[in-house]
């Protein structure tokens, strides 16, 4: 497994199509991605959606996530970072932030690599 991250709009998936040699049809999304993850994932674009759908449908996103590596072991997962910048007053929106943050973490010492992408350009962290 994988992980990018970055802010919105950066080109991390185009970063990841180019570093791969993939494409887009590669991509799964995951404001559309079934809850319990399938088998045969490539890449996870929008992994942040992913986490607010799992909140919203009062899954353990740590629990998905970790099924969803056992599942796809070779998935690039790509996530938009979403803890930066002012707190949400929405208690909803700080728990979807917080907990994405702590799924992230968790799969950092399970990656791979982690690559944070800004403007185009990789940074490997790991």
């Amino acid at each position: 497994m994988e992980l990018y991250i970055g802010g919105t709009s950066q080109g991390k998936l185009q970063y990841v199509l180019n570093e791969k040699k993939l494409s887009e049809s590669d991509a799964a999304n995951g404001n559309e991605l079934p809850l319990d993850p399938p088998e045969g994932i490539k890449i996870l674009e929008h992994f942040e959606l992913y986490v607010r759908r799992l909140i919203q449908a009062g899954t353990d996103p740590a629990e998905t996530a970790l099924l969803l590596e056992r599942r796809n072991p070779d998935i690039l997962i790509i996530s938009d970072e979403i803890g930066s910048g002012v707190i949400p007053s929405d208690d909803f929106e700080r728990n979807w932030r917080d907990s994405t943050g702590r799924v992230l973490c968790l799969l950092v010492p399970r990656a791979v690599h982690v690559t944070r992408i800004i403007c185009g350009i990789g940074q490997k962290l790991k």
